[in-house]
């Protein structure tokens, strides 16, 4: 039996390939099987963080505030570079931790810091009037480093930034309020990185103000993060690869569009951090929503999800051509998992996330087809994928028929395509690149990985196939995001408000406790984004505003549109916002008796 080797993962569905759905019955609504790819919107380009927003305190810091994991050990270098087995994650870095704890509690102190004041493993300062903390923490050969923070929990408005001493940074990142998890910071192409936090003006001594970095992650790798010393780096990639500036249009129409889709991710595991593919995806909407499809294998859990830095338009300058500088490359940090199926539950290994942050202006999103690719001899297949996190890669495939020299277990063809190498090939941190088609740059799969007799060697089609999870077999599990259901047009009325041009319709029910009568809000739009209701059945007052309710389009902050509502009534009510765009509804509930509101920054 031939063996196998992973490089993505992905889910299935009860409608497979081999056994489409039934055509629709006269009336019901008919799905949309397959979408070409588009071009996103010609948004204008993120802000780059700049040192001239910070203190910039590395130059007054002591070796107090300096804090250094030490040269790796043979154990950790082992483990940094091991002999991979079939199936296994490219690894590019570890995560290391500190002889003493780093970080600082201002809940338990009387009075503030001063300007000058060494606390916490860092230094205090003052800049326009906010308090300043900064630290450096350094892993000795490192290509770059990233940062864990833990039980951060700092007052509203806190910004942080990382930084290196060549000019790298990042930033302002929005640490206030007690984060959820981890906060994993941008990779720094340094082995030395400085983290900078400005609390609020209004700070007051005793105040919910506390956080520990936890640990550096040490990354090293000859194509994504190769250190100043590269000798114990693995080999460069064979000559079988096709640097995706090598290609052209006699090859793909629309090359150059399908390579502003593509991703490198960079993610945390259990401790290592490892690189995969993925891309965006279109949507039948065109909302332009910065859903990424990759593999289950690469991506499974909801941690590993918001661990996650994507990489964009990484690539060489010319054919075969000097990696640029990698710290100038556009990113974007962390995503939610949406859905994902892996194959030791009998799914195609898939995941789909959303972006926790925008991509860069100029994004293409790729198409997607539910139709039956399996088996069909000759159908021609393209990727784009990071091999060993390096800058992307071109190559084409031949799907088989038949799987040669045969099927892998576990890798069955109701949900896997089977192709051979014909231009380029793939290898670790390929996985999760899409397998898209030149009509349309509509993607049939994502890629798993290889099946074979000579798994070392990449280049060998003869012996090895590439295996993709089949799209078709997972599209039910995914439809909901990427075909919405429709959604009627929302109309302003009396019974609910129509925000942000539109969109979003909202309406309120209410409750009266005491009674027990239910009645439905009367709405007063005051603009696009703001409006309010009134409740005349139960108080009354036909003018009197009761709740209130803003939408704000922040996609240019966070990707997301944020919901902010509250109250002047202590009665029951529940706020229904339906995004017509998508069909997504959010309800929000509050208590009869409490006159509290409330904030959702993920809403939509």
């Amino acid at each position: 039996m031939p063996l196998l080797t992973a490089a993505i993962l992905v889910v299935a569905s009860s409608v497979s390939a081999e056994h489409p759905a039934p055509a629709p019955h006269e009336g019901a609504p008919v799905r949309v099987l397959e979408l070409a790819g588009a071009h996103g919107s010609d948004a204008a380009p993120a802000r780059r963080a700049s040192l001239a927003e910070l203190a910039y305190a590395a130059p007054r810091l002591t070796a107090s505030e300096l804090h250094s994991a030490g040269p790796l050990d043979s154990s950790e270098r082992a483990r940094l570079h091991p002999a991979l087995a079939a199936g296994e994650l490219h690894r590019v870095g570890i995560s290391r931790s500190f002889a003493s704890p780093v970080g600082f509690d201002l809940s338990v102190r009387q009075s503030l810091p001063v300007a000058g004041e060494r606390l916490g493993g860092g230094l205090f300062e003052r800049n326009d009037d906010q308090l300043v903390w900064t630290a450096g923490f350094e892993s000795p050969g490192a290509g770059a480093v990233r940062l864990r923070l833990e039980q951060v929990d700092l007052p509203a408005g806190t910004a942080g930034w990382v930084y290196s001493r060549t000019g790298e940074v990042h930033g302002p990142y929005d640490l206030g309020g007690a984060q959820a998890g981890p906060f994993w910071s941008n990779t720094v192409f340094s082995s030395t990185v400085f983290l900078e936090l400005h609390l609020p003006r209004g700070t007051r001594a005793g105040a919910e103000a506390h956080l520990r970095v936890a640990a550096i992650e040490h990354l090293e790798s000859r194509e994504f993060a190769p250190p100043p010393s590269a000798g114990s780096l693995d080999e460069a990639l064979p000559d079988c690869f096709r640097d995706v500036r090598c290609a052209g249009g006699e090859e793909l129409a629309h090359l150059e569009e399908a390579t502003h889709a593509i991703a490198l991710l960079v993610f945390e595991r259990d401790g290592s951090s490892y690189v995969c593919s993925g891309a965006l995806v279109n949507t039948t909407e065109g909302t332009e929503i910065p859903y990424v499809l990759t593999a289950n294998h690469c991506v499974n859990s909801a941690a590993t999800a918001k661990s996650v830095e994507f990489f964009w338009d990484y690539r060489t300058a010319t054919c075969a051509g000097q990696v640029p500088d990698r710290s100038v490359f556009s990113r974007s940090l962390g995503a939610s998992l949406l859905a994902t199926g892996a194959i030791e539950a009998g799914e195609p290994d898939f995941s789909l996330l959303r972006l926790s942050q925008p991509p860069p202006a100029g994004r293409y999103y790729l198409g997607w087809s539910a139709a039956a690719v399996i088996g069909q001899g000759g159908t021609e297949i393209f990727r784009i994928a990071h091999p060993e996190g390096g800058p992307q890669m071109f190559s084409m495939h031949s799907v088989s028929e038949v799987p040669t020299p045969g099927e892998c277990a576990n890798l069955p063809r109701s949900s896997f395509i089977y192709s051979k190498n014909v231009i380029g090939a793939t290898k670790g941190g390929s996985s999760g690149s899409p397998a898209f088609l030149a009509d349309g740059l509509k993607i049939v799969g994502q890629l798993y990985g290889r099946c074979g007799n000579n798994l070392p060697d990449s280049c060998d089609a003869a012996q090895n196939s590439a295996v993709d999870g089949a799209f078709a077999s997972y599209f039910a599990k995914v439809e909901r995001w990427l075909a919405p259901p429709d959604v009627e047009p929302c109309v302003p009325g009396t019974a609910n408000l129509c925000l942000l041009d539109t969109r979003f319709r909202v309406t309120v029910s209410a409750r009266d406790a005491r009674t027990g009568e239910r009645t439905s809000g009367i709405a007063l739009a005051e603009n696009d984004m703001f409006g309010y209701f009134s409740l005349p059945a139960i108080t009354g007052q036909a003018g009197n505003p009761e709740i209130f309710v803003k939408m704000l389009d922040a996609r240019n902050l966070s990707g997301r549109f944020w919901v902010f509502y509250g109250g002047l009534t202590d009665l029951e009510f529940t706020l229904t916002v339906t995004d017509t765009a998508t069909g997504a509804v959010k309800s929000y509930t509050k208590p009869a008796g409490s006159y509290c509101g409330d904030a959702d920054t993920q809403a939509f």
